[in-house]
């Protein structure tokens, strides 16, 4: 199989709503191609014609769905996946004065708010604090 016939088949595994962890599994098993996680997602970036919109919009809504059970006070807090070198956590908060921020834990525990769009009260301040907790005690 060459590269050409196996983006092709990444790309109806796609539209069919198929993880790339149940592709990855698909193409080794049924088609003996070997190749790792890694190495199927740099070849399903090169698809072109693909709506990775589709994709976005499944993952949105259960998280919207999720957050919606949880979430209380009006708070939205979301944890950033990807590392920051100077943060053990990060992420960005909407407050339910409407002023947004992100936020940053650092290695010594201090809890800082930076590129704020105005300034939160502090009751504001008091249920981001308690929807971080609960978000991080998950």
């Amino acid at each position: 199989m060459n590269k050409t016939e196996i983006k092709e088949l990444i790309k109806k595994m796609l539209e069919e709503k198929i993880s790339l962890g149940d592709i990855l599994k698909e193409l080794q098993g049924k088609h003996g191609v070997n190749m790792t996680f890694m190495e199927l997602k740099m070849l399903a970036s090169e698809i072109e014609d693909f709506d990775w919109s589709t994709l976005d919009k499944k993952v949105d809504k259960k998280e919207d769905k999720e957050e919606s059970k949880e979430n209380t006070s009006g708070t939205v807090i979301e944890i950033n996946k990807i590392a920051r070198p100077d943060a053990m956590l990060h992420g960005s908060v909407k407050f339910i004065s409407g002023v947004k921020a992100e936020w940053l834990l650092d290695s010594y525990g201090r809890l800082s708010l930076e590129n704020k769009t105005g300034d939160p009260t502090p009751e504001d301040i008091e249920d981001f604090q308690i929807e971080l907790q609960k978000q991080l005690g998950k």
